[in-house]
């Protein structure tokens, strides 16, 4: 008679389990957006709509002075920027069940992650000022459906106002010389796009010349900023001028992947929080290029945590909606609105990816 193994098969029922009571770390997209926002907050009492307003530049003069005549005055003008501020939010429910019996810090574990959900939220929210004005149109297979076709002369900002999910907030610069968008993606293999569609060198010098034409201020280490896709990033590293002008004055940028190496007077900041354009037969990468003051963030509230707030509800004697201490929650809530506040600073760049 042959033998009989004995097997963690056979014996399932007597091998034990253990769970590893240290959380794996979660790989979670970073907020980059708001760090660079002009900051703005509204006090209690102010309401929640706030009216900003900056002096319309003068004109150098064009001609020399007649002798003893008096030239025609000019008036001044001004131009307005205005922004309601709204609430967003998020919660989590858990019973006392699995807060006793959970191998994890159950709270602890969802206190992490709404911190995290709240920072790619506030950053989404500031997007609604650069690229899309509602949140649903700017993600991935949707932002730019219906722009396949278009010139990028389009792409102009509060464009479309019947439909307001197709407005801009900034002018859209094509990382190409061709003057639709249907140059930028790739449809087939025959007619896939070129490098020069690519995130490079070049696309971003086209953009910055734009910027420094518009007289747009650098921030103050005198580079403006380019956040973009880590796709892009991956294409920038892939560009042979870039490997070559690397050499000379930062040769470990390659080696080190160094997101924030300066390329043609900007800052490069990796995220994978911005818009990216992505179907079976397209795949257009969305990033945003601006100098100081292009666009701002409206809280409301004061002081250190203005107007965000983690809301931990636990169990409690006066609880009546909650009599037999059935469940606790954890929610956050912040109320804000991003704002363009000056067009001719920033500058949104479509690439091939």
């Amino acid at each position: 008679m042959a033998d009989t193994l004995s097997t963690t098969s056979t014996l399932d029922n007597l091998i034990a389990t253990k769970f590893e009571r240290t959380a794996l770390p979660r790989l979670v997209a970073q907020a980059k957006l708001y760090q660079f926002a002009e900051k703005f907050s509204l006090a209690k009492g102010d309401g929640k709509t706030i009216v900003m307003n900056a002096w319309t530049n003068f004109n150098p003069v064009t001609a020399s002075l007649g002798e003893g005549t008096n030239p025609s005055l000019a008036t001044i003008s001004s131009r307005k920027v205005t922004a309601t501020v709204a609430e967003y939010g998020r919660g989590i429910k858990t019973s006392d069940l699995v807060e006793y019996t959970s191998s994890l810090d159950v709270m602890k574990g969802a206190i992490e992650n709404l911190g995290d959900s709240a920072g790619l939220s506030v950053d989404n929210v500031i997007k609604l000022a650069i690229f899309k004005s509602t949140l649903s149109s700017n993600i991935n297979a949707k932002i730019l459906s219906a722009w396949m076709s278009s010139q990028v002369s389009a792409f102009r900002p509060g464009t479309n106002t019947a439909e307001s999910d197709k407005s801009w907030g900034f002018n859209i610069i094509f990382a190409t010389s061709a003057t639709r968008l249907s140059a930028v993606h790739a449809i087939t293999a025959s007619t896939r796009a070129g490098v020069s569609a690519k995130m490079s060198r070049y696309g971003i010098r086209k953009v910055v010349k734009t910027l420094r034409a518009n007289n747009a201020m650098e921030f103050a280490d005198g580079y403006f900023v380019a956040v973009m896709p880590t796709n892009s990033i991956s294409d920038l590293a892939a560009d042979p001028s870039l490997a070559s002008w690397f050499s000379y004055s930062n040769p470990d940028w390659a080696k080190k992947g160094d997101a924030v190496a300066p390329v043609e007077g900007c800052r490069i900041i990796a995220s994978n929080n911005m818009p990216q354009h992505a179907s079976t037969l397209r795949k257009v990468d969305l990033s945003f290029i601006f100098g100081k003051g292009a666009y701002g963030a409206v809280e409301l509230g004061s002081g250190k945590g203005k107007g965000f707030e983690i809301i931990i509800k636990r169990p409690g004697a006066n609880d009546t909606s909650n009599p037999l201490n059935m469940y606790s929650t954890v929610a956050y809530k912040f109320k804000m609105v991003g704002v363009a506040l000056n067009l001719s600073a920033g500058r949104i760049l479509a690439t091939h990816q």
